[in-house]
């Protein structure tokens, strides 16, 4: 579509516009019209001298003003870096290892104060992400509990907010993963892992809502899995349900939330190097992990810090318009024939 462009009588009725609109005489919400005339006024003002300004009559303090916030958005923009976080304070549960542990790292790097949520019977120490959070010059808070629990995780949250001020982005990362073959799955085994998995995921947000809708801004994001969403994993049907149910849980939120602000996301990562995953008997194991490079078109497993990247993303202003989403990455693993 050609758009016609500005003259100079539409500059001088489209200055005239935005005074009007500044002044309150003209209704907020903008006709199709308005709009372009106030783009053309915008153009007309970058491309005025000040020594100009003063010969014309309606150089008035408001229409200095409105040089003066065109000059400065233009400065904002500039200085402007993308994906900080500055003064956004994030909630990563699973935070003592892996995905979460990176995840707050990349989080601290943009800017935001940590809340880490861990859990203490894993055997992982949650001392090293702290010390390495108040290393980038941000807070950190370790709060440990169970997402399993619902009064623990209504608890972490209302610490989070509270001691830190605010929370605007939660990562609900926390999950387990135990190998069983489907005949012999019992009934605790399989309600364990839904319970941690999606559940703890639920909890979570559920939790943080409130805080985000009084502030009208949020990000509420959750790991999920390439196991379940694109493909099977034998001997963990139970994960494999607790992980598809979150990309399904994941679009319910982010039709229900996106006119309060909240966006809701989630990525499943491919073969990615963790502790979990190093794990021989609940999950691939060192073997596993070599033997399955060759499946990968990227040629290497994946680092946390391949997921936590993405996070960071997604916590950002920049990614305001995308929600309800379950991003796969995985180097190319469930995209490949060969």
């Amino acid at each position: 579509m050609r758009t016609r462009a500005c003259s100079s009588r539409d500059a001088g009725r489209s200055t005239r516009s935005v005074l009007n609109v500044a002044r309150g005489s003209e209704h907020p919400r903008l006709s199709a019209r308005q709009l372009r005339d106030k783009a053309c006024a915008i153009q007309a003002i970058r491309r005025l001298s000040w020594r100009s300004l003063r010969r014309w009559p309606w150089s008035t303090p408001l229409f200095v003003a409105t040089v003066a916030g065109v000059q400065q958005n233009r400065m904002d923009n500039a200085e402007h870096a993308p994906f900080r976080l500055d003064g956004r304070v994030a909630l990563v549960t699973g935070a003592a290892s892996g995905i979460g542990a990176a995840t707050a790292r990349a989080l601290a790097r943009n800017g935001a104060d940590l809340a880490l949520g861990w859990y203490a019977q894993d055997p992982h120490e949650i001392d090293g992400v702290v010390a390495d959070v108040e290393a980038l010059g941000r807070r950190a808070l370790a709060i440990e509990g169970d997402v399993a629990d619902t009064a623990a995780v209504e608890a972490t949250v209302s610490r989070a907010a509270d001691e830190l001020g605010r929370l605007d982005i939660v990562v609900a990362n926390a999950a387990i993963a135990r190998a069983t073959d489907s005949a012999e799955l019992s009934d605790d085994e399989w309600s364990r892992v839904l319970d941690v998995d999606l559940a703890g995921v639920f909890r979570c947000f559920r939790a943080a809502i409130p805080h985000m809708r009084r502030a009208g801004w949020g990000r509420l994001l959750a790991t999920s899995s390439v196991s379940g969403t694109s493909v099977g994993w034998s001997r963990h049907a139970h994960y494999s349900a607790a992980k598809a149910g979150i990309a399904g849980m994941v679009k319910a939120l982010a039709v229900e939330l996106a006119p309060t602000g909240i966006t809701v996301n989630a990525l499943a990562p491919g073969i990615i190097v963790t502790a979990q995953s190093l794990d021989p008997v609940s999950s691939l194991g060192p073997d596993g992990l070599a033997e399955i490079v060759n499946r990968i078109p990227a040629r290497r497993n994946g680092e946390p810090e391949d997921i936590a990247n993405v996070f960071a993303f997604l916590a950002s202003e920049e990614s305001a318009y995308l929600t309800g989403q379950t991003i796969v990455v995985d180097g190319g693993f469930t995209i490949t024939l060969d």
